[in-house]
């Protein structure tokens, strides 16, 4: 069975989703975050896009969908969580945003 290392920042973020999708999968990984200054480092086979992952870990692991309506649908929901997601880094900083306008 392969292990993955995921790594990403000292928040949940967009790797939340993928932790979640992994431990659904039954697939070991090791959970490892950034620490502050270090630098994002590659080596042999490094995906650093969310829905890249997603669609690499689907595909490996037969995760994904059958049809191309399926498919659709499943891009359509990734693509609403990623506005949501923005939508919400937004309110948080908002304010600070129309402070420095002033």
């Amino acid at each position: 069975m392969d292990h993955y290392e995921l790594k990403y920042f000292g928040y949940n973020g967009k790797a939340g989703g993928i932790r979640l999708f992994l431990d659904y999968l039954g697939i070991k990984y090791d959970d490892k975050y950034y620490t502050v200054g270090e630098k994002v480092k590659y080596s042999n086979f490094e995906l650093a896009k969310v829905f890249a992952v997603y669609r690499y870990i689907g595909a490996k692991y037969n995760a994904i969908p059958e049809t191309a309506e399926e498919q659709a649908i499943c891009d359509a929901f990734g693509e609403y969580i990623m506005y949501t997601y923005y939508k919400l880094i937004y309110e948080m900083i908002k304010e600070k945003i129309d402070k420095k306008a002033v």
